[in-house]
């Protein structure tokens, strides 16, 4: 079975999920991207569970590589965050009136 990164089929020389992870980084690095998600068998695994298993043999099983640029991706965690404290500030701002009218 072949290896995806970004649902493209590589041929990587690598048998078990560290290799695998270090050779497809190498073809992203000069291209300023990392894998950001892995997904074995249709399960995304957690970064823990990459730590714990990167010596699990990946022959035969369906392996999806997905990357992004590091500061896109930073920059759109950091906006997403900024809408979530905007909208808890909303949020705080209105149980201030309503606890206000109540008393």
């Amino acid at each position: 079975m072949p290896i995806y990164l970004d649902d493209q089929a590589v041929q990587l020389h690598a048998k078990s999920l560290g290799e695998v992870l270090a050779q497809a980084q190498q073809q992203l690095a000069p291209r300023g991207r990392v894998v950001v998600e892995v997904r074995l068998d249709d399960q995304t695994l957690t970064g823990e569970q990459i730590d714990t298993d990167k010596a699990q043999l990946v022959d035969g099983r369906d392996l999806h590589l997905y990357s992004a640029d590091p500061n896109a991706l930073a920059i759109s965690t950091l906006e997403e965050i900024r809408d979530r404290l905007v909208e808890a500030r909303s949020m705080q701002d209105q149980a201030v009136i309503m606890n206000y009218k109540q008393d």
